[in-house]
């Protein structure tokens, strides 16, 4: 029967951004490309994000005249990546060698890949000069302002994540890249040492497909995998926002090649209304950012236990507070206490934002008239979520330290300083504040809360809204082998891959760059070894003909 091709230059594995990208930049570069991907359409996590990306040194920032030196950058990302080594006069500034390398590749590599996009088409983006990385204060940034960029803003057409995805998918498919959707990588092909091409299983069955080039795994992590996350992550990680497929496939096929793996234990992290996470897994939205003022977050005994502000990645530290006494985690799950007032001038549902909108029924909200009523209302649905949360149970006296808390809050509201978190006191919180929309106090990220009215809280925890640990690869996106050689044709970008960011999130967009930098060097790479293979041939891609192979 006639059926989808069984020769072709580069696989894509994925049908991400990364993968997106790796498909769009073969195919501009003459390859003849595929993309195999597991659900029944494109996008992947991807498609659910902001789209935003932080980019060193790019196009709008060189237009503007803004300076992003390579040292500082990657001073930068090596004191957040790890903190407890980070040394600005070591060799790889304290970070292990390959991530190092990574970074390197990174600054070197991503300005160039999001050009190449923008000139093709494949992408449209606007810069926002003014906005601010994450942890612009510290002294290592010395271009805290520029590096995010964004989609550009559509007229009733998908916006954030879901318009660039879009984009990529409609020039990976002008330019001639054969989509099978609803399709799985079974087995990979080795011949000598090289991957040489890979049984596909679909709703045709299975057959095998032939590549010159080389695989592209853009797979994603996995964190929709309980077991491996149990395996791999030390932290007690919940349901996070990847897609349902995002399950780690890439080790099985890793580990029998003998390739190597890194940073398994590392998630991007972000807190998540619990609740929304069972109800509605495929749509929910981690927290990104809660914005207004009218707020703040306890624990299990009614206590406040970070900046609220804090970025969502760094927020999540704080949920694992534990107390050895009691032998439980004492922040997990948080409880998000808001007012009236906050509903009604913050609430939305961009990016998840816990707040709900009027025309949204909120299932996942408690009400209170006071403190004590909020208090029953929480532990009640602390009870009904037992086989979820089972070792999570409010204080006895949650109600009365609440109120504490609240009162405590208040006036370090009125005052405009916060002396226990010191929120709103970076350059980022304040700029956010001002874009958001300022509170009326001296504190633009902070107000009284009003105790008279009625309460309302949530449930937060901590979500692994991905993995990036994975498979070990090199300034090319070459997946590499124990011994630090590269596994001839086999790529991976994205989550799949290893991230040299170690604990942190350098600020907005980290990780759809990172997948946009590397997809973009595996497929420069996967594209120049097809063409030695076809004796510099440039093969034909648009309007190929499918070949019939056996299913």
């Amino acid at each position: 029967m006639r059926t989808q091709s069984s020769d072709v230059d580069v696989m894509v594995v994925g049908g991400g951004q990364a993968g997106l990208v790796a498909a769009v930049i073969a195919a501009a570069e003459g390859a003849r490309t595929v993309v195999v991907e597991a659900r029944d359409r494109l996008g992947g996590t991807a498609a659910k994000s902001s789209g935003a990306m932080w980019v060193p040194a790019n196009r709008f920032m060189r237009a503007a005249g803004i300076a992003d030196p390579r040292d500082r950058a990657l001073q930068y990302m090596a004191r957040l990546a790890r903190p407890r080594n980070y040394d600005a006069a070591h060799p790889t500034l304290g970070l292990a060698a390959w991530e190092h390398r990574q970074a390197e590749a990174f600054y070197d590599n991503a300005a160039a890949a999001i050009d190449r996009l923008v000139d093709i088409g494949a992408i449209d983006i606007v810069p926002e000069i003014d906005f601010l990385d994450y942890f612009a204060d510290l002294p290592e940034d010395a271009a805290p302002r520029g590096r995010t960029v964004f989609p550009r803003p559509g007229h009733g057409l998908p916006t954030g994540g879901a318009a660039t995805t879009g984009d990529l998918e409609r020039t990976a498919r002008t330019l001639g890249v054969e989509v099978l959707l609803e399709h799985a990588v079974d087995d990979l092909v080795i011949e000598e040492g090289a991957v040489t091409g890979a049984v596909l299983t679909g709703p045709a069955g299975a057959h095998t497909v032939r590549v010159r080039g080389g695989v592209v795994f853009a797979t994603g992590g996995f964190s929709r995998n309980p077991d491996l996350l149990r395996e791999m992550v030390g932290r007690p990680y919940g349901p996070g926002c990847a897609v349902e497929t995002n399950t780690g496939d890439f080790v099985r096929h890793g580990r029998r090649l003998g390739a190597a793996f890194e940073a398994m234990d590392m998630v991007w992290a972000a807190p998540i209304v619990f609740e929304r996470t069972l109800t509605e897994p495929e749509s929910v939205c981690a927290s990104f950012y809660l914005p207004g003022d009218g707020f703040l977050v306890t624990d299990l005994r009614g206590h406040r236990v970070l900046d609220e502000k804090a970025p969502y990645n760094d927020f999540t530290r704080s949920f694992f507070t534990y107390d050895w006494r009691s032998a439980r985690y004492t922040a997990l799950p948080m409880i998000l206490v808001w007012d009236d007032r906050q509903a009604r001038e913050h609430g939305g549902s961009r990016l998840g934002n816990p707040f709900p909108p009027p025309e949204v029924e909120p299932y996942w909200v408690v009400d209170g008239a006071d403190v004590h009523e909020l208090a029953r209302a929480v532990a009640r649905r602390l009870d009904d979520l037992r086989e979820h949360l089972p070792g999570a149970r409010l204080d006895a006296d949650w109600a009365e330290n609440l109120a504490s808390t609240v009162a405590r809050y208040n006036g370090f509201a009125d005052a405009g300083v916060d002396e226990d978190f010191h929120r709103g006191e970076t350059s980022y919180q304040r700029f956010m504040a001002q874009r958001m929309g300022p509170g009326s106090g001296p504190n633009p990220t902070m107000r009284p809360l009003e105790v008279e009215g009625p309460l309302h809280a949530t449930l937060l925890t901590p979500a692994a809204f991905d993995t990036k640990g994975g498979l070990l690869t090199d300034q090319r996106a070459r997946v590499l082998d124990r011994d630090g050689a590269p596994i001839p044709g086999l790529y991976a970008a994205g989550n799949c891959a290893a991230s040299p960011t170690g604990e942190a999130y350098w600020s907005a967009g980290t990780s759809l760059a990172l997948a946009t930098c590397f997809g973009y060097l595996a497929a420069g790479d996967a594209a120049a070894r097809a063409r030695v293979a076809t004796g510099d041939r440039r093969p034909e891609t648009a309007g190929a003909d499918p070949v019939e192979v056996s299913t």
